[in-house]
């Protein structure tokens, strides 16, 4: 098999530029669904983990307003990593359960 070089004499134009192939987001396939639905999942996922992380934020100085020990914010800043950690876990672990179950 011999391998033949094409000669183009200008760069193609953009599909989005080009006239009657440009692209509609109406006309999508069965995969660009898929990937509609697995992206919805995924956001709820990050909103439920948003509202968590807000709780955190929120909770850690009103305990410790109520609380009033200086030490109080030593133990709230150390004590709140893992929190975080964790947070960032169940974020990654929802949003991979998400994408298996849009296959």
């Amino acid at each position: 098999m011999s391998e033949r070089r094409v000669l183009v004499a200008r760069r193609p134009a953009a599909v989005a530029r080009a006239g009657r192939g440009a692209f509609t987001p109406s006309a999508g396939t069965a995969r660009d669904a898929e990937t509609r639905v697995v992206m919805r999942r995924q956001l709820s996922v990050a909103a439920v983990t948003l509202a968590m992380a807000l709780g955190v934020l929120a909770g850690v100085p009103v305990l410790a307003a109520g609380v009033g020990d200086a030490w109080w914010w030593v133990a709230a800043s150390v004590g709140v990593q893992p929190l975080w950690v964790l947070l960032a876990v169940l974020q990654l672990r929802g949003a991979e359960r998400a994408e298996r179950a849009g296959r």
